[in-house]
This record gives C-alpha cells, sequence and structure tokens, in this order.
C-alpha cells in the first residue's frame, strides 16, 4: 500500500495499518510524544490503535520540539 508520510512516498506490505502499527513500522522513538494527522486532521492519540490508514492517504507525524530562543 502506498502512502505519504511527512511529504514522503512510503509503501508498506500491509493492506490496513493502524497509527500504532504505523509508528511501529517506521521505527519512531517515543511515539507517546507524537501527535499525527491523516490527510489534514488530528488524530486522538486514544484513537491510534483504531484508526486505520488507507491507500494514497497523507500522513503527517509532528514532533513536539522544546527549545528556546538564539539570542
Amino acid at each position: 500500500m502506498k502512502i505519504t508520510i511527512n511529504g514522503e512516498d512510503y509503501l508498506t506490505a500491509k493492506e490496513n495499518i493502524s497509527i500504532i502499527e504505523l509508528l511501529e513500522e517506521r521505527n519512531v522513538a517515543r511515539p507517546e510524544t507524537v501527535s499525527v494527522q491523516i490527510n489534514g486532521s488530528f488524530v486522538k492519540r486514544k484513537n491510534f490503535s483504531t484508526t486505520v490508514v488507507k491507500e494514497n492517504d497523507e500522513v503527517d507525524f509532528v514532533f513536539m520540539m522544546a527549545g528556546g530562543s538564539l539570542r
């Protein structure tokens, strides 16, 4: 199945893959700190295991970054 993750094409062998499975397949470190959008809509973390990514979906992993001023 072909999807787009953060603007890049990605192929997965699975026909139906949940967000949790996709995060694991992509080896995302600390998935509990990642927000996920599918086709522009955020998915609630409690739904990661039941929300299925479909062919041609656009998925964005949004990582929280901490930091301060560059001044």
